[in-house]
């Protein structure tokens, strides 16, 4: 092939040792869902929050057998040489209410004047997950606190897998658009670092916004967003989610390597649009995702998608109306993938989805374009004295993914088959 095309091959053989099998559907994060609304006696804000992150800086140093001294409205023993952590429910029943100001003491929310703004609690319960009612409007946010402090699960519950919810008043707040939401909570042992959040505002007339950020909302941060720029940083996500998953790029790479002309490329492309685009939508919208099978299918097919679109691309250029049908058909799968990263953000249920789709999905657009311009480019400089040249570049760029893909889709056996059978 070459020394450039063995070069090219070589550092794709490189990075297929370096990555992770699977890049696209978020786990083990804490989330945090703040619902804010004005009622006549003030700020009511319902929270829920992991419940690891509102105990975790609680944990006391480790003991000579292993464990630790728990930290507050938990246990811990060790099984198996470890240390695991557990919700204590005689504690949380006993003093509710120190639960519910341990997550009131991690929020700081300031007026329009910078003053910190003093709580009163109303209600606190505890969730499990997998067992949660909804929360994403504010009526299910009140009905996910009708109830018991503490409900009867059945057997202990391990930290990680509990969830608090918070409804606290805040009188004279001002104006709701105004105020700041600043993060105190430390995620510590007990809780992961990656931390989502959803912040929704809602006036009295029914209307209401939402934004998402990532981390532990260190900096204060503006309850109202405005809509374009929520729509702005969604775009840009999408981008950052095409450009930081190397399926996706070195699926898009096949298929620039494999048209030999602007024509051929462009075939390809609108399909890959069309069909992550369908895909993203109903994935968005709940088809799919819950099956605990379907996660693992789905990365098993994207890795599969680059092994196609590699063969594909070292066999003589075709392009028209089968190729854009085919491309459509794998572009399905990465929507998917995509569909689950937009999920983790925001749920679908809450205020402003369709808005939030359709911006994520033109900054997919946008990276995947930027994708294509990048190596459509290094090619044809690549090719500038030979074209012969550049189908031996083309080639090894295709070689290197098969063997990435083959690679992936090997990997990735193993969780789908632990969801099987396991």
């Amino acid at each position: 092939m070459g020394k450039l095309a063995a070069i090219l091959a070589a550092l794709f053989l490189l990075a297929a040792w370096c990555m992770p099998a699977s890049a696209h559907f978020m786990t083990g994060a804490n989330i945090r869902v703040v619902h804010l609304a004005t009622d006549r006696d003030g700020l009511i804000a319902f929270a829920r929050i992991s419940f690891a992150l509102v105990v975790a800086d609680g944990l006391g140093p480790q003991r000579e057998d292993g464990t630790f001294l728990p930290a507050p409205y938990t246990t811990n023993r060790l099984i198996d040489g470890a240390a695991v952590h557990f919700v204590d429910p005689d504690a949380i029943r006993a003093d509710p209410q120190g639960l519910a100001h341990l997550v009131a003491d991690g929020h700081v929310l300031r007026d329009q004047n910078g003053v910190a703004l003093a709580p009163e609690v109303l209600a606190v319960r505890l969730q499990l997950r997998g067992r949660v009612p909804p929360f994403n409007t504010l009526d299910e946010a009140r009905a996910a606190l009708d109830g018991p402090v503490y409900p009867d699960f059945d057997g202990a519950v391990e930290v990680s897998s509990a969830l608090v919810d918070v409804a606290l008043r805040y009188p004279d707040a001002g104006t709701p658009s105004l105020l700041t939401l600043e993060g105190r909570l430390l995620p510590g042992t007990l809780a992961p670092d990656a931390t989502v959040n959803l912040i929704v505002l809602h006036d009295p007339g029914g209307a209401s916004w939402s934004q998402q950020r990532d981390g532990l909302l260190e900096r204060p941060v503006t309850v109202y967003e405005a809509p374009l720029r929520a729509s702005l940083r969604f775009a840009a996500q999408g981008a950052l989610h095409i450009l930081e998953g190397l399926d996706h790029i070195f699926f898009v790479l096949c298929l620039v390597a494999g048209a030999g002309r602007l024509g051929g490329l462009a075939w390809r492309v609108t399909g890959f649009t069309l069909g992550h685009s369908v895909s993203l939508t109903a994935g968005y919208f709940g088809v799919g995702l819950a099956d605990p099978w379907f996660v693992p299918a789905v990365e098993i097919g994207i890795a599969l998608t680059i092994v196609y679109a590699g063969v594909a691309a070292m066999r003589p250029m075709q392009h028209g109306v089968g190729t854009f049908v085919v491309t459509a058909a794998l572009g399905v799968l990465h929507g998917f993938g995509f569909s689950s990263a937009l999920a983790d953000l925001a749920p679908a249920d809450a205020p402003g989805a369709a808005v939030r789709l359709a911006a994520f999905n033109v900054g997919v657009e946008g990276g995947q374009l930027a994708v294509v311009a990048v190596v459509w480019t290094a090619l044809a400089w690549i090719g500038r004295r030979s074209a012969d040249r550049r189908r031996r570049a083309a080639r090894a760029l295709a070689t290197g993914a098969v063997w990435i893909g083959s690679v992936w889709t090997i990997e990735r056996i193993g969780p789908l088959a632990d969801t099987l059978w396991g």
